[in-house]
C-alpha cells in the first residue's frame, strides 16, 4: 500500500529528523506550518498520511483499519528513514505513537504527545465532555458564520478551532478533512495500560483551552509515563493550525534542543 509521505529538508546543518503523525480525519497536510518552521531551524521533517488518509491509498477500505494498522504505517515509515527520528503524534496520532513506542521505542530518538488522546482513551465521559465542548466551540464560532458567511456544515466539520482560526483557513481545512475509521474510533474507547517504563525522552504538550483533550486529560497521560505535561493557555486542539502555532512550535524546539545537547 502506497503511503503519502511529505518531506522537507533542513536548512543549514541538520540537527535531527522529525516524523509527524496526524490525528483523526486529518492528513500530512496539517503539519505544513511546523514543517516550514522546523526545516528553517535545522530539522529534516517528514509528515505521514496514515493509510486511507490524505493522498495515501486505501480510502475505500477506511473503516476496516485498526490502530494497529496505523502503528504498522508508522513502523514502516520509520524503517525507511534510515535514522532514528523524533516522532510527534497529534490527537489520535498521539495514541498511535504511544502504542508504537511500547513496541519499538529503540527505533526512535524521542516521542512527543501533542494534544494527544489520553492514556485512558476516549471514554464515555470524554465523549460527553466532547459534546459540550463542541456546543461551546460552535457558539464561539457563531459570529464567523454571520460575518464571514461560513455555513453550519463547515463549522460542524471543524470543531477543533475554538473560533480562533480565520474563516478562509477553516474553508481550506474543511475541504481536506475526512471521516475516520469506525474501527479505529471504537478502539480509541479502550484505556491503555503502560506495560513498561519508556526509556526514551518524552514530551507532552497540550492546551488548557483545548476543548477535546484539556489539561486534566494530559495529566493522566503524564502520570502513566512519569512526565510532567507542559500546558499552554489559549491554543485550540489543532495547535499546529492555531494562529499562535509558533508558541507551540517554540516549546517543541526547546525540547528538541535538550535532546541534541
Amino acid at each position: 500500500m502506497k503511503l503519502e509521505v511529505l518531506k522537507k529538508e533542513s536548512i543549514g546543518s541538520p540537527k535531527g529528523m522529525l516524523l509527524f503523525i496526524h490525528g483523526m480525519g486529518h492528513g500530512a497536510w496539517c503539519w505544513k506550518n511546523f514543517m516550514g518552521y522546523f526545516s528553517e531551524n535545522g530539522y529534516s521533517c517528514v509528515a505521514l498520511s496514515l493509510r486511507g488518509h490524505g493522498k495515501s491509498e486505501g480510502r475505500e477500505d477506511l473503516d476496516r483499519y485498526s490502530l494497529d494498522d496505523y502503528v504498522e504505517d508508522v513502523h514502516r515509515t520509520v524503517s525507511e528513514l534510515g535514522v532514528k527520528p523524533i516522532v510527534i503524534g497529534h490527537s489520535m496520532g498521539g495514541y498511535v505513537v504511544q502504542k508504537y513506542i511500547e513496541l519499538y521505542e529503540d527505533n526512535v530518538q524521542a516521542a512527543v504527545l501533542f494534544s494527544s488522546v489520553p492514556v485512558s482513551g476516549m471514554t464515555l465521559g470524554s465523549d460527553v465532555r466532547f459534546f459540550w465542548r463542541f456546543l461551546a466551540s460552535a457558539i464561539r464560532t457563531m459570529p464567523k458564520i454571520v460575518d464571514e458567511e461560513l455555513s453550519l456544515e463547515e463549522i460542524s466539520k471543524f470543531v477543533y478551532c475554538n473560533g480562533r482560526i480565520p474563516a478562509d483557513e477553516i474553508r481550506e481545512y474543511v475541504s481536506l478533512l475526512q471521516p475516520e475509521s469506525k474501527r479505529a474510533v471504537l478502539e480509541l474507547q479502550i484505556p491503555r495500560f503502560v506495560t513498561h517504563d519508556i526509556t526514551i525522552p518524552m514530551y507532552i504538550l497540550g492546551s488548557n483551552s483545548d476543548m477535546v483533550f484539556p489539561g486534566r486529560e494530559q495529566t493522566k497521560t503524564g502520570r502513566a509515563y512519569h512526565v510532567d505535561p507542559v500546558m499552554l493557555r489559549d491554543l485550540c486542539h489543532d495547535m499546529m493550525l492555531d494562529p499562535e502555532w509558533r508558541v507551540a512550535a517554540a516549546h517543541l524546539r526547546g525540547f528538541f534542543e535538550t535532546i541534541s545537547d
